[in-house]
């Protein structure tokens, strides 16, 4: 016997995709999301519904899952795009890529998408916080690159997936370095602080290791500018 959904379960939306007309569906909340997201590729022919997934269009355009599907309003306006497994893969690869121009533009991706947990979660299981930390470590990254990498690093943490008292003393000492140069970059400087930051907050055996590597009369300097 077909059971029909009750009017509560259903929300009206609209599906954009780039280069396509919009789809205008109704998601059945009982429905698994993964049948969701077959039935709108197979609107536009698209093979791989599980290479795919669905975001919002606009604000912070989180990825949806089934813990937060809940969240979906009347009348949202949602979006097709690659999955958070997908797309950490992807930047993953390419800021490990030679190229500056690609890896800058990853990482200025990457600074968006990791405060999205559901990308975030998927990005750490590949080992992706490891690699930012040894870009951090190696003292290479400067500028732009230096800064995305470390808004990166903060974002992924600020999701409490990983905890802070597995933070190396190397990285430690690379972040409290650019605290205590008299002339750095302001945006830097700010991300370099907030990390500094949660580390006290987060971890009571990385309060003195902070308070070892950042000097309060560098502090007050930076108070004072």
């Amino acid at each position: 016997m077909l059971v029909m959904p009750s009017p509560s379960d259903i929300v009206k939306v609209a599906i954009e995709w780039p280069g396509a007309n919009a789809q205008l569906i109704e998601i059945d909340q009982k429905k698994p999301l993964a049948s969701v997201v077959r039935e709108v590729c197979d609107g536009w022919s698209l093979s791989g519904s599980e290479q795919f997934a669905l975001r919002y269009a606009d604000g912070p355009q989180l990825y949806i899952t089934e813990q937060s599907r809940a969240d979906i309003k009347n009348g949202s306006i949602l979006r097709l795009a690659i999955s958070p497994m997908r797309a950490a893969r992807q930047l993953l690869e390419r800021i490990q890529s030679h190229g500056i121009d690609a890896r800058l533009e990853a990482l200025k991706e990457l600074a968006k998408l990791s405060a999205d947990p559901a990308f975030a979660t998927e990005f750490i299981n590949m080992e992706g916080l490891a690699t930012l930390v040894r870009l951090v470590e190696s003292g290479t990254h400067f500028g732009e690159m230096l800064a995305f990498t470390l808004t990166a690093f903060l974002e992924l943490m600020d999701h409490g997936i990983v905890s802070w008292d597995l933070i190396s003393v190397s990285f430690i000492k690379q972040i409290a370095a650019y605290v205590n140069q008299p002339m750095v970059d302001v945006s830097i400087l700010q991300r370099s602080l907030a990390i500094l930051e949660s580390m006290v907050l987060n971890s009571h055996s990385l309060y003195q290791r902070v308070a070892q590597e950042t000097p309060v009369a560098q502090l007050i300097t930076h108070l004072q500018v």
